[in-house]
């Protein structure tokens, strides 16, 4: 189990992005949460096996409609030892 925190910037805030990664991550299986940031970027903490989070990675880097635009995705893993059991968006 792998964990990581990624910061997607663009225009990711009041386009309906966080449902969209919470979407995937039902999809993929990944467990962790999604927030805005006060920057305008979005903060995501994914928790999943390897496989599941590079195809979550490379997932959210496709907007969903045309409003949406990702300028950049930054990576890093966590050594976090919480352990998520669900993916939630968080306000």
């Amino acid at each position: 189990m792998e964990t990581l925190e990624i910061i997607v910037s663009g225009r990711v805030q009041g386009v309906g992005y966080r449902n969209y990664v919470q979407q995937l991550a039902t999809k993929y299986d990944i467990h962790g949460n999604v927030k805005n940031l006060y920057s305008g970027d979005v903060k995501i903490i994914a928790q999943a096996q390897e496989d599941q989070l590079k195809q979550f990675v490379h997932a959210i880097q496709q907007p969903q409609h045309r409003y949406m635009k990702i300028d950049q995705i930054k990576s890093s893993p966590l050594t976090s030892s919480q352990i998520f059991n669900r993916f939630s968006v968080e306000y």
